[in-house]
């Protein structure tokens, strides 16, 4: 619904800043960000104003931001019903905090302003989803690559994915199978359903099927409103990362996540507020995770809690400092879905509260520049 009013839109929920770096068609715009409209750490909503628009009528442009990424939402918004060929629209803006109303100015209209009222239509099932540039990705936690593996879990970030925001619960699995819809939100990548395990209208993570062919494939979600266009994503044999949140990264030293027997984590003392942890010693043996290590022997297709114990098809080795480790585990960790574990002694030789963790598999060198606290 658009309704034109005469009122001054001004809100003490909107905070002017000025935006350069949020610009369409090389036209630089006046920015009205509004902090509180922002539902979840990370995400929020912002107007972009253009009052020289169409010349001087003006415009308004809705942008989200989800992972990081800011992303246009819809058209850009003209009032109608102005008076007058020059509104500027867009000289000032406000959002409602929960981002459904949005209020722009034209103070040029008649010579006495004005301004429209922008309502947002359901978010159901009149929203067709869609995928944001560069929205594909692995895992953040493992690595955030653009590329993805059979089995490996993967974020996916856009607009109108869902309805509702939730995880799977125990009611959603069909014995120890995942489900590939949650609440009517599914992802298909190469024409192979895969399997979710979180749904939100601007993110949700899923795993990818086993069976999907490598190279280039489209990834296309379904939601109540409607079907995406195609996102081609790269599938890979495998796409391996550790576990190494941005919370564990120290100091500018990105630690990988690694566990004792009893729970503390494998840090220099103190490291993190909350968390026990202590430097491991050569012969500890300590835990480490990962996602997209590729297929394990016996086969465990993705989409299943995992009820057995396996191992890597692929050669795997692990390196503190240079000095190659031994392992009593690399496979699907139990009563996990997608999640390898491996189990490793840390070597003798390699002392430091930043000991440099390499890893390669059939061969091939990870990517991550990853480091553990190792001590006499």
């Amino acid at each position: 619904m658009r309704k034109r009013l005469r009122i001054d839109c001004r809100t003490p929920r909107a905070q002017s800043c000025s935006c350069p770096c949020l610009s369409t068609n090389g036209r630089s715009r006046s920015v009205f960000l509004l902090l509180a409209c922002c539902t979840q750490e990370g995400r929020g909503c912002l107007l972009v104003g253009g009052p020289s628009e169409n010349s001087g009528a003006g415009a308004v442009w809705v942008y989200t931001r989800s992972g990081g990424v800011w992303a246009q939402q819809g058209s850009k918004l003209v009032g109608t019903g102005a008076a007058g060929p020059y509104q500027e629209q867009g000289a000032s803006v406000a959002l409602s905090a929960d981002g459904s109303t949005a209020i722009v100015g034209g103070p040029a209209d008649n010579e006495d302003g004005a301004a429209w009222v922008f309502v947002a239509s359901s978010r159901g099932s009149n929203s067709v989803p869609s995928i944001a540039a560069g929205g594909v990705i692995s895992a953040s936690a493992f690595g955030e690559f653009p590329f993805v593996a059979p089995g490996s879990w993967i974020e996916i970030y856009g607009a109108n994915l869902a309805t509702d925001s939730r995880s799977w619960t125990a009611a959603d699995f069909n014995g120890v199978n995942a489900p590939t819809s949650l609440d009517g939100t599914e992802v298909s990548i190469g024409g192979q359903s895969a399997f979710i395990d979180y749904i939100s209208p601007t993110q949700f993570n899923a795993q990818v099927p086993s069976n999907v062919a490598y190279g280039s494939q489209p990834l296309i979600v379904t939601a109540p409103g409607g079907t995406s266009a195609a996102y081609n994503v790269t599938v890979n044999a495998a796409e391996p990362g550790l576990d190494a949140p941005p919370s564990f990264n120290i100091g500018g030293i990105q630690y990988v996540v690694a566990l004792f027997p009893d729970g503390s984590y494998v840090l220099p003392a103190g490291a993190i507020a909350g968390l026990s942890s202590r430097p491991a010693q050569p012969g500890d043996t300590i835990t480490l995770y990962g996602v997209g290590f590729g297929a394990v022997k016996p086969d465990i297709p993705a989409g299943q809690l995992v009820q057995e114990l396996s191992t890597l098809s692929a050669p795997f080795s692990i390196s503190f400092g240079g000095e190659p480790a031994t392992f009593s585990y690399d496979g699907l960790a139990p009563s996990f879905m997608g999640l390898y574990q491996f189990n490793v002694e840390v070597p003798a030789g390699a002392v430091a509260n930043q000991v440099p963790v390499t890893f390669a598999l059939g061969g091939v060198s990870g990517t991550q520049d990853l480091y553990v606290a190792v001590q006499e």
